[in-house]
């Protein structure tokens, strides 16, 4: 399954929107900057505001918030459920991946190990040679 990863421009358009919200939902207004200029926004205006975000031509050309937000949610929810433990309330590899992946740990630290003995028997006998 390929899925189309959310990108920073995509967090950052959808942290905007919820910023505005959260300001909208505390002060009952949204403080909007727009080339210096400050402007304290809510009804109708704000409602404008908000299609603007939806349609993704809010101030700069952006994604739309939609597909912003269905990447991010789809991409967490597809990650969540495939690599993560099903049984836990907090994020945690899935019992199998953690397995694996101490396994290949285990495996590359035995290999950097073998390969510094070597190193040091190499290094040994050449400075006993001279």
């Amino acid at each position: 399954m390929k899925l189309e990863k959310a990108t920073s421009e995509d967090i950052e358009h959808i942290w905007e929107f919820l910023s505005m919200i959260d300001e909208v939902n505390m002060f009952g207004t949204y403080t909007h900057y727009t080339d210096g200029l400050v402007e304290k926004i809510n009804g109708e205006r704000f409602k404008d505001l908000v299609s603007q975000f939806f349609e993704g031509d809010f101030v700069n050309p952006k994604p739309s918030l939609s597909s912003a937000f269905y990447k991010v949610i789809l991409g967490y929810q597809t990650l969540v459920e495939n690599c993560c433990d099903p049984e836990l309330n907090y994020l945690e590899w899935h019992p199998d991946l953690k397995k694996n992946l101490d396994e290949q740990l285990r495996i590359y630290n035995n290999k950097l190990n073998e390969q510094s003995i070597q190193s040091y028997t190499n290094n040994s006998t050449e400075a006993s040679k001279s």
